[in-house]
Order: C-alpha cells, then structure tokens, then sequence
C-alpha cells in the first residue's frame, strides 16, 4: 500500500503531462533566454512590422530583421534596465548606426509596449532624436527587451 500512493502521484504527473502541448497556432517560444521568457518569435515580427509601418507614413523603405541586431538590443535592454541608464550599453559599445530606447516602462505587456514606444518615438516628428533614428537611412532592425521589478526595457537598434 505505500508504494501505491508514490506509483499513482506519478502516473497522474504523467497524465497532466502529457496533455501539456502547444497547438499549433501558438507562437514558439522565446527566441533568446529573457528572464521572463517575454519575448517570441511573433513578438520580434511584431517589432519589425510596427516599425516598418510608421517608416512607410514617411516613404522609407522597409527594414530587414537582423538577428545580430535584436541580440545586441537584448544585450543593451538587460545591461541599461539593471544600471537605470538609458543608452549606457549603446555608449560603450558603438554600432555604427542608432538606437531608440525606453527604460522601465511601467507595464507588463511587451506587444503594448512596443506599440506605444514605437508610436511615441514617431510622435517626436522631424525634430526629435527618436524619430530620426526612425526613420534614418538605415536597412536593419533587431529587437530587444528584458522585464524585472515591474518595468519593461525596450531597445531598437538600426544600422
């Protein structure tokens, strides 16, 4: 009798298990290792299309995803979101194009806070910095965020 219990815990854990799968319209799961696991695939394609759509209000032509670039990005959203200084990351190790980034929005969607970034980066108009970057002669876009003490961190490097 007392193995039973052990026996049947485990076939039960089995069980649940087993009916623990993705369909098949759900995204893959993060792309790179994000300490809260935020940031997919679809996410990545979200970033890059919002971008795009705002640089084609302005006649510029479509960025191409760049995977170095959203590694970078990643790497610079978790270093600026720990220190609590924007572009630190970008400072001390120069791309040769731009960046646009926002620390420690208050929110708990990435999507959202891409969207609302990205919109108010383009809200700058011709005169900001942000906005430049924009929409700059640039032919790449990588994607990056890390999450932690209730505040998002969001880096769009271009090149």
């Amino acid at each position: 009798m007392k193995h039973l219990v052990p026996v049947a815990l485990l076939g039960l854990l089995l069980a649940l298990a087993a009916g623990c799968t993705k369909s098949p319209t759900e995204p893959d799961g993060p792309v790179y290792p994000d300490p809260a696991g935020s940031m997919t695939a679809a996410d990545l394609k979200f970033c890059v299309d919002e971008t795009n759509r705002y640089r084609a209000q302005q006649n510029r032509p479509a960025l191409n995803f760049s995977e170095d670039l959203s590694e970078r990005a990643r790497l610079a959203a978790e270093h600026d979101h720990a220190v609590g200084k924007a572009h630190d990351y970008f400072r001390m190790n120069p791309l040769g194009g731009a960046e646009n980034e926002v620390l420690w929005w208050s929110g708990s969607n990435v999507r959202q806070t891409f969207s609302a970034a990205i919109a108010g980066f383009y809200s700058e108009g011709p005169s900001g910095g942000h906005f430049q970057n924009l929409i700059g002669p640039y032919t790449e876009v990588g994607c990056g965020v890390t999450t932690g003490g209730g505040g998002i961190t969001f880096v769009q490097d271009l090149r």
